[in-house]
């Protein structure tokens, strides 16, 4: 074999790697920009619940009181 044809055999080989590498590399981008759209719906959720919930407490028209009446 003739060092013109190893170096074909290199150069496919070290192309067929890169774009093996840049599709792993694709997909794992894509799995986090998922994630992140989850984790940020997550949170946008927990503050519309805390917004809700502190303003039930604003609005509560019988106040708690600390001691009992005997």
């Amino acid at each position: 074999m003739s060092s013109k044809d190893k170096n074909k055999r290199n150069t496919s080989k070290n192309e067929s790697y890169k774009i093996k590498i840049k599709k792993s590399l694709m997909d794992t981008w894509e799995d986090i920009d998922k994630l992140s759209d989850d984790d940020a719906e997550k949170e946008e959720a927990n503050l519309a619940l805390m917004a809700s919930a502190d303003s039930d407490v604003d609005s509560d028209p019988e106040p708690e009181s600390d001691s009992e009446a005997t």
